[in-house]
């Protein structure tokens, strides 16, 4: 073996002791009760994350050192479906048609041109618009409806700029894929990816799965939920090829750590899954809770919430 050879060598068995020695860890830091489940968790600065819920559940999550915190609870006036940091403030996107925005302790509200059914459930930001998604009210909270779906673009003062109605779909997610703006349309025959080009919403791929959440970076999409509206198992996308997770009848969420994916699900499932291995595999919480999203914090953590106000810390090593 020739000298260069010897060098390579080393250094691929240096990457696989490296991913062999990896490991992945949770820890529960918080449980409140039935009646404050959270629903969405967002970090706000390098030392703080807000999460919220039912009936206005609200917490934040101050990291001291190498922990984290949780403080008491505050009580907004309603449900609470997904948080959407802007420029200026936290905007609370919530049940009802109302918009609540936070900052500096106080809080201010407006309404947006939707009818009462309608529970604002999802929502990103790019130059100074909020990308709004809505859904049936008992769609968001588990029961069967028709879902009713809207998109609403907005300024930061909640005054409506465009609106695009699906009476027939659901709109379970907007999110930033590199310069575009996206959204996740279910209907019962799959979902629809749908992009904002400055003007109006196009049509782009369909996939036979109900896709709850996307997660996308520089190189990755990922994709997450489960087979179908009768869920049966969880699938996660990456880059289009398809993972049946049989552990959980659905992946709520999906973030990335470093290398490893990092997925939460129904009845207290986490997963992961890194480069070096071809399916994923499961942490005990020790709960039977749903966990229904999950946020990156730094390079080795991520915070989980969900089901009965838990919040789970997730750290890779």
């Amino acid at each position: 073996m020739t000298l260069k050879k010897f060098f390579i060598f080393l250094l691929l068995l240096g990457n696989v002791a490296s991913s062999i020695a990896q490991t992945v860890t949770c820890k529960v830091l918080y449980s409140a009760s039935a009646n404050q489940s959270l629903y969405d968790v967002q970090v706000m600065d390098s030392n703080s994350l807000e999460a919220a819920g039912k009936n206005g559940t609200f917490i934040i999550i101050e990291k001291l050192n190498d922990s984290f915190v949780v403080n008491e609870s505050i009580m907004l006036d309603e449900t609470v479906y997904h948080i959407l940091p802007t420029n200026n403030y936290d905007l609370m996107l919530c049940n009802k048609s109302s918009i609540q925005a936070f900052a500096e302790h106080q809080i201010y509200s407006n309404t947006i041109d939707c009818k009462r059914n309608q529970a604002i459930y999802c929502g990103a930001y790019q130059n100074d618009s909020c990308f709004i998604g809505s859904l049936h009210t008992k769609i968001a909270a588990g029961s069967k409806a028709i879902p009713h779906g809207r998109i609403f673009i907005t300024n930061q003062q909640a005054k409506v700029l465009h609106t695009k109605k699906y009476w027939a779909s659901a709109i379970w997610d907007i999110y930033k894929n590199h310069q575009h703006v996206e959204a996740l349309k279910y209907n019962l025959f799959g979902t629809r990816i749908l992009q904002w080009n400055g003007k109006h919403w196009q049509k782009k791929k369909h996939y036979p799965y109900l896709l709850h959440k996307a997660f996308a970076t520089d190189s990755t999409i990922i994709y997450c939920g489960s087979k179908n509206f009768r869920r049966q198992f969880g699938v996660v996308l990456i880059n289009n090829k398809v993972y049946k997770i049989p552990q959980t009848d659905v992946v709520w969420d999906v973030a990335m750590v470093g290398n490893t994916i990092i997925a939460c699900g129904s009845k207290g499932k986490l997963l992961y899954k890194n480069n070096s291995t071809d399916e994923f595999k499961t942490l005990d919480t020790k709960t039977n809770f749903n966990m229904y999203d999950i946020v990156k914090v730094d390079s080795y953590t991520a915070i989980v919430v969900g089901q009965n106000g838990v919040v789970v810390e997730v750290r890779v090593n």
